[in-house]
């Protein structure tokens, strides 16, 4: 298994007697592993399988769109805009039509944003101040209107049926989808927002510059902060392993809030991270840092524990997968994990009908199945991913 963790210097003392000489390692912090031995490294990595998807996929039609979603029947579902002579409006899509459950002409008002997918495969849809509900094969099974008569600006699928809403100034929550739960004003619209299963509240990110804990039982303010002036966004937000939350500020500065909401930790970092993917298990943080570089930063001890140069951009968005990060690196998926080992990699597949494989750049993307496993999605179809055992 390569691994990148520490390439340390060593340097050789001499002993003045002969007969007692020795090597002496004195050891200096760990160095930023270059994108040669890196690329030797994923070489010799154990090799994942990849095995093609069976069947009719809509593959291009799913790279075009803006966003997906995984239910647990198996399938990815998307959302498209569709022209026909019966009319053009927004449509919901499946990856896999061999495994296909909505109605594929059922055409919904509403954009991407605007759709919630819950784990069941039964959809919600917003229509003006109406949420409709749509069985897995399509039937519609109910229409609630909210008590107010302005459009609805975002919706969230909690996963038990539940529907989290909101308005301008205010969110809904919404039990089995049609019952009124709670109604709570807010201080400024809302604009995203962040869920985590274990935590007893919800994260929301206020226009105002300010987010926000919201509990779930009804949905009053647990804590809030501001980090930022208005119109001055974070960068990224998220859930720690331990239920804490972190906010990255202007991509040097990281801020830890415990659940009760105190400010735990403010860490400031050496490099300008320009994208981070938090350790499910570990208080921790992948980071891709400026110069295309990749490390592990640990929050719990403040530092960061590896950098390897990738020596060009990655060429698809990182995914989690487990415990470890994977993302695309020139022909190969690569995988790292939070010791700065390479568990595995891949070469990926180019489409019989290139021409230049030396010069092509395909759309692609990957993805999260159903499971928690990994699927590669370019022109030359779709593959699933079979990392190799582990050991123990």
């Amino acid at each position: 298994m390569g691994t990148i963790i520490s390439i340390l210097v060593a340097t050789l003392v001499l002993n003045a007697d002969p007969q007692l000489e020795r090597l002496q390692v004195k050891l200096q912090p760990p160095q930023t592993t270059s994108a040669a031995e890196l690329a030797a490294i994923m070489a010799m990595a154990p090799q994942a399988k990849l095995v093609r998807a069976e069947g009719h996929v809509n593959v291009q039609s799913f790279l075009d769109a803006g966003s997906h979603w995984s239910a647990d029947d198996g399938n990815i579902y998307f959302s498209e805009w569709k022209n026909t002579p019966r009319g053009s409006g927004w449509r919901v899509r499946a990856l896999f039509d061999s495994k296909y459950l909505y109605n594929t002409h059922l055409f919904l008002p509403a954009d991407a944003s605007q759709i919630g997918l819950n784990p069941d495969g039964s959809m919600s849809v917003l229509r003006g101040n109406k949420v409709v509900s749509y069985s897995p094969r399509g039937r519609l099974l109910r229409t609630v209107t909210l008590p107010f008569t302005r459009a609805i600006d975002g919706i969230h699928a909690v996963g038990n049926g539940d529907l989290l809403v909101w308005s301008r100034n205010a969110m809904y929550y919404l039990r089995d989808g049609h019952r009124l739960a709670w109604r709570q004003p807010l201080d400024s619209n809302a604009k995203n927002a962040q869920y985590y299963g274990v935590a007893p509240y919800f994260a929301l990110e206020l226009g105002n510059g300010v987010i926000e804990a919201r509990r779930w039982s009804d949905g009053r303010r647990a804590w809030a902060h501001r980090l930022f002036a208005p119109g001055n966004q974070t960068s990224y937000y998220g859930f720690l392993a331990d239920g804490s939350f972190l906010i990255l500020k202007g991509y040097q500065e990281a801020h830890v809030i415990a659940p009760d909401g105190r400010i735990r930790a403010v860490h400031r970092f050496e490099h300008r991270v320009q994208q981070l993917f938090l350790h499910q298990f570990r208080l921790g943080m992948y980071c891709f840092v400026d110069n295309n570089r990749l490390g592990f930063y640990d929050l719990e001890h403040g530092r960061m524990e590896w950098l390897a140069e990738l020596g060009s951009p990655p060429q698809t968005p990182g995914r989690m997968y487990n415990d470890i990060i994977t993302f695309q690196l020139q022909n190969r998926l690569v995988a790292f994990d939070a010791d700065g080992q390479v568990p595995w990699s891949v070469r990926l597949p180019i489409s019989p009908y290139v021409r230049d494989p030396a010069n092509y750049r395909n759309p692609y993307t990957l993805i999260r199945m159903p499971g928690g496993n990994l699927a590669y999605i370019s022109q030359a179809g779709v593959y699933f991913i079979y990392p190799p055992s582990r050991p123990n």
